[in-house]
């Protein structure tokens, strides 16, 4: 376990790293940002309110900083009446602004908008950061 915390510590030397509180407050522009537009339907002012539930243990994340392996969420307007965050699922690649993503199916995927589900090790080391910067 020591050995565990060591390695996660070592990971985060000069890295930022967002708060979990930086992480709820960019969701929450981020949501505000993609549903105003879209509030002149009700079943939008619906979905938006459900929307911080959907992303809950999730990070807005660009494009750039997807890696392989993670798995995503992403804004869907495809229906201006009903925009909503669908579940993407595990990236295999990505290419020229796609990605190709792995659920019950395999499909491509194009957005500009996607959220990370945060993974333990991310958790881990979000609430380590903190620690360490309450204590300073």
């Amino acid at each position: 376990m020591e050995d565990e915390i060591s390695r996660i510590l070592e990971s985060i030397k000069n890295v930022y790293i967002p708060s979990f509180e930086e992480i709820t407050r960019k969701n929450n522009d981020i949501i505000n940002e993609l549903f105003d537009k879209y509030l002149n339907y009700k079943q939008n002012i619906i979905n938006k309110e459900n929307a911080n539930k959907i992303i809950d243990g999730y990070q807005y994340i660009k494009y750039d900083n997807i890696v392989l392996g993670d798995y995503i969420k992403y804004f869907d307007n495809t229906y201006f009446y009903d925009v909503n965050i669908k579940n993407a699922g595990f990236v295999l690649s990505k290419k020229n602004g796609e990605l190709l993503i792995k659920n019950k199916h395999i499909f491509k995927l194009k957005n500009k908008y996607y959220f990370r589900k945060l993974t333990d090790e991310d958790k881990a080391k979000i609430t380590l950061t903190e620690i360490i910067n309450n204590k300073n």
